[in-house]
């Protein structure tokens, strides 16, 4: 089976622009795994998010996961990151 990673880009409530990977299931999905980085890395975890996406999506689930603002990809400063 051929893993399908898209990148997804999408905005904040504040405009910025989030960017993220989607590994998605071939087939129908056993569920969505949302998978969300610590404070000073990003949505790669230093390889041990890549690694565990790719674990999860081979059992069947689609997983996302995203660098928060500020961080890798994202728009924004890491100090004005909330979780609101």
């Amino acid at each position: 089976m051929e893993e399908r990673e898209e990148r997804i880009q999408f905005r904040s409530v504040y405009g910025l622009k989030l960017y993220g990977i989607l590994h998605k299931s071939a087939i129908k999905p056993n569920g969505n795994i949302l998978m969300l980085h610590g404070i000073t890395v990003d949505r790669n975890e230093e390889g041990l998010f890549t690694k565990t996406a790719r674990r999860f999506w081979t059992n069947g689930y689609n997983v996302f996961r995203f660098d928060f603002r500020g961080h890798g990809e994202s728009e924004g400063k890491q100090e004005d990151m909330t979780i609101i």
